[in-house]
């Protein structure tokens, strides 16, 4: 699959800090995404085995990706792009 989503791959997982101010459930969750979690900063960030940020801080190894982060951005919406219209 072109987004790296394959079967027997490990798990990406990202975190965010985010308290919602109302019920979240199956009906409100579109707004909580959009209004809330989308802006809401990543405390946790595992890529696989790897943690990249743990509690709001970049590991020091993985600093090359915040210096890349504008090229990483960009690669991943190229993909998006390429991904056939549903």
């Amino acid at each position: 699959s072109p987004l790296g989503l394959n079967e027997g791959d490990p798990a990406d997982l990202a975190i965010f800090d985010y308290i919602p101010a109302t019920p979240l459930n199956d009906n409100t969750f579109l707004g909580h995404f959009i209004f809330g979690i989308t802006e809401s900063q990543a405390q946790w960030v595992i890529k696989g085995d790897k943690v990249l940020l743990d509690d709001f801080k970049i590991k020091p190894k993985y600093e090359d990706l915040i210096n890349r982060r504008m090229e990483i951005s960009k690669d991943l919406f190229d993909r998006f792009e390429g991904l056939e219209k549903l």
